[in-house]
């Protein structure tokens, strides 16, 4: 709109107010693309996120994780109570999930609990300096939360799977969680004694986190 629809003695403080209207509303894309989220531009993902009422969301996921969480919503609310939901919901963000529910380990559990360890095989969020930490690991349980039985409680372990053998940098990424072990031979050390060592880790493949 270049026209203004205001007559010609329309007050300063209406044109302003003109001005800002035409700002917040304008779309950079044609409208077709707004509500596909494959093609939607970045700052409209939020509002498309609200519009299929994702619940959880975060600013600093990578963008192919947002776009994924939007168009898998409907599906996932459909199913939402279920082993089923809690699975698909990690893979969105690329996290792999081994759920042991309370019957299937010996000794059993409490009944309507579970044991689960996410697998994390890439980045989730733009900071490509570190694979997990803190904010991660409540980011995802944040995931579980939402689509789990609403009756049932988790004990919940975080890991690194990695789809090829590691290297010392990569498992430096690491660095800022207090301790890990390595699957492959059990291995516990602190991450401050990896860097200073510099042990090398080409052989391993999972890195789980401890409680």
């Amino acid at each position: 709109m270049s026209k203004s629809l205001l007559p010609i003695n329309a007050s300063q403080l209406l044109k302003d107010l003109e001005s800002s209207s035409l700002k917040a509303t304008s779309l950079e894309a044609l409208n077709r693309y707004v509500t596909n989220p494959d093609l939607a531009p970045d700052n409209i993902l939020p509002w498309l996120a609200w519009a299929v009422s994702v619940d959880d969301w975060s600013d600093n996921w990578h963008i192919d994780v947002k776009r994924e969480m939007i168009k898998n919503s409907i599906s996932l609310h459909r199913i939402k109570g279920t082993k089923k939901a809690i699975k698909q919901a990690l893979q969105i963000v690329k996290v792999t999930a081994e759920i042991k529910e309370w019957w299937e380990v010996n000794p059993k559990m409490t009944p309507h609990s579970f044991n689960i360890t996410a697998y994390i095989n890439d980045n989730i969020t733009r900071d490509q300096s570190v694979i997990i930490n803190q904010q991660t690991q409540s980011k995802l349980i944040n995931l579980v939360e939402n689509v789990k039985p609403v009756r049932s409680h988790f004990n919940f372990k975080l890991g690194v799977r990695f789809l090829a053998n590691i290297n010392y940098g990569a498992i430096c990424r690491l660095a800022q969680l207090d301790n890990f072990t390595l699957i492959s031979n059990i291995i516990s050390f602190q991450a401050n004694l990896l860097i200073t060592n510099r042990i090398k880790a080409s052989l391993y493949k999972e890195v789980t986190l401890h409680d």
